[in-house]
């Protein structure tokens, strides 16, 4: 077994050589009553919480910035319901309290009510919990092993098809043109997807295993110019669909009538031998290199590698194994210097043919669970500052809702116009969602968030430009820009207001969940309503409401910052209209109105 230390010395002893919590303002006491289910704190300083809901186990999370957690008591436990209630030191600068529920029970988080008798008094007011129904569970967890044997969707994956809760995805090397003839055998046990003038990647397998959904495992043969895959499926799966995706270098997408949640029960049949013996004969890769590039941690191998990932609860560390994989002698790590993300990276080679990568995340760092494949040759997995779990315990990526927490006896005060001219034309920041290597949400019939939002942005471009508005547009075609990336942007062009465009997404199994709904940091509260307002008078849509959040370019921007979610990619309502572009169009149009209003 080979053992690499990819790790900086220096950069543990440092961070274990800062002192306590450099805040300015202190966590006074805090008390939380069971029978009413109502926590309240009291700061030294005046603060202004940040508050989200988030998943397995279910606990509301707050946020203390600027504050130190003082000399209170850390831990109340409750029993019952609700579990515990603890105050930890998130990072340097904030305080962060959590109160945990029992084991399948949640919250309705638009009922959680944090309210501010002033700036250092508060109080946070809880719904009664509610049962998880199982369907729930399932849904936030796609990733769980099911029962059966063979490797689960949640331990195999390849460059080319992947399992996902929003469908099969086939990856091709070039986009589909016709249309995908559908075929069940008589016995109801495989289903037959022809897809015509289309050849199939030259490094996929003759079979994958997929162990979910209803499904042993998918087939892929060439006949002629067509190609043909071959679902073998629990005879109970309804039956199933295909969809093409012309992005990019095209795809199809599979899932069954009515959405991935109608098969999640349903068990997997066996998976042959010889599907099994097909992946472990897959050719050896070599691991080159470990690198830290924008917001992710990249593994670099000669050839076409997968990874599957999980947490080691005791220690906080993300194990990241890729099979069939050897380590290049030596392999290429980072510097890891003072301030990085990641603070330690462990890579070791073991007998079984496999690497593992163990990977530690500074403090007020959350490493996100979800393993991206950019390249048949590379994987990645990203991360995002201060939302993670470090100094409070519990799972360290789990999904979570920000709870709209409204300012005391504060207005909103107006960016100064840095220059004379700016009144008359003031300058907007569009930042288009995702792109690249980051589709962002991929909903019904594959539509990927990455083009929506381009859409709507650029038809928004047009549409303030027609009107005298200065524009500046963060992207203007499909590349990747890092979170970072588009603060620094918006930052450098000083920028009077940023708008970020996206749409929103929710399980397959949940068409029924649609709406429009903008956020807002600090300042950007006003803009954010004037936006939501002009869009619910001119289109027809549900009102999912103004919230307050923490996403990275809404708090890293100096200006007035506000992100549209303009539909759900996954409802029923919502996503025909998005792949429509006059709908986008109709869209950018209502943002442009609420913005002019606003601004002007």
């Amino acid at each position: 077994m080979k053992l690499h230390w990819l790790l900086i010395g220096s950069l543990v002893a440092t961070g274990l050589a800062t002192g306590p919590a450099q805040a300015g303002g202190r966590l006074a006491s805090w008390q939380f009553n069971e029978n009413q289910n109502r926590l309240t704190f009291r700061t030294a300083e005046g603060v202004q919480p940040r508050a989200q809901l988030v998943s397995d186990p279910t606990r509301l999370v707050i946020d203390l910035p600027d504050t130190s957690r003082g000399d209170v008591v850390t831990n109340q436990m409750v029993g019952d319901v609700f579990k515990e209630v603890r105050v930890g030191q998130f990072d340097e600068n904030t305080t962060r309290l959590v109160v945990e529920l029992e084991e399948g029970y949640t919250l309705d988080p638009s009922e959680i009510r944090v309210q501010g008798e002033n700036p250092q008094e508060w109080s946070v007011q809880l719904p009664s919990p509610q049962r998880q129904e199982q369907e729930e569970e399932v849904a936030q967890q796609p990733s769980s092993p099911p029962s059966g044997g063979g490797q689960s969707a949640s331990e195999f994956s390849h460059p080319n098809f992947r399992v996902t809760s929003s469908g099969l995805l086939l990856r091709l090397d070039s986009p589909p043109s016709g249309d995908i003839e559908v075929e069940r055998s008589d016995d109801g046990e495989r289903v037959s997807f022809r897809v015509p003038d289309i050849s199939l990647p030259s490094e996929l397998p003759r079979a994958l295993p997929v162990d979910n959904y209803g499904v042993s495992y998918a087939e892929f043969n060439s006949d002629g110019n067509d190609a043909e895959i071959i679902l073998h499926i629990n005879e109970d799966s309804p039956d199933w669909q295909a969809f093409p995706n012309t992005s990019g270098n095209g795809a199809v997408v599979m899932l069954p009538q009515g959405g991935m949640g109608t098969a999640r029960q349903l068990s997997s049949p066996a998976i042959p031998g010889w599907v099994e013996d097909e992946i472990n004969q897959s050719q050896i890769t070599t691991v080159e290199a470990v690198e830290l590039v924008d917001d992710q941690l990249q593994v670099r191998a000669d050839g076409a590698l997968t990874a599957t990932g999980e947490w080691d609860q005791a220690s906080g560390i993300y194990e990241m194994t890729i099979p069939n994989a050897k380590l290049a002698d030596p392999v290429n790590g980072p510097e890891l210097e003072r301030g990085s993300p990641i603070s330690q990276i462990r890579v070791r080679e073991e007998d079984d043919d496999q690497v593992v990568v163990q990977i530690e995340a500074a403090s007020g760092v959350q490493i996100e669970d979800q393993i991206n494949q950019p390249s048949e040759n590379l994987v990645a997995i990203g991360w995002r500052r201060g939302q993670g779990q470090a100094g409070t315990g519990g799972d360290p990526t789990p999904q979570h809702q920000s709870i709209d927490v409204p300012q005391p006896q504060q207005r909103e005060t107006p960016r100064p116009s840095p220059a004379g001219d700016r009144k008359d034309q003031p300058l907007i920041v569009i930042d288009p969602g995702h792109g690249g290597r980051d589709p962002g949400a991929i909903g019904i019939g594959g539509i990927q968030e990455k083009w929506i939002a381009l859409s709507i942005s650029l038809h928004l471009r047009d549409i303030l430009e027609e009107k005298g508005v200065r524009v500046h547009t963060l992207r203007e075609d499909d590349r990747y820009i890092s979170l970072s990336g588009r603060a620094e942007m918006a930052n450098r062009v000083n920028g009077d207001f940023f708008v970020s465009i996206h749409s929103n997404a929710i399980s397959m199994s949940r068409p029924d969940v649609n709406g429009v709904e903008t956020y807002y940091h600090s300042q950007g509260r006003g803009l954010a309503a004037s936006i939501q307002r002009s869009i619910l008078s001119k289109i027809n849509m549900r009102d999912r409401g103004v919230r307050q959040a923490n996403f990275y370019v809404l708090r890293n921007s100096s200006m007035p910052s506000v992100l549209v979610e303009a539909g759900f990619v996954t409802g029923r309502e919502d996503a025909p209209r998005l792949a429509d572009d006059d709908f986008r169009k109709q869209m950018a149009e209502a943002i442009a109105e609420g913005i002019i209003r606003y601004v002007q």
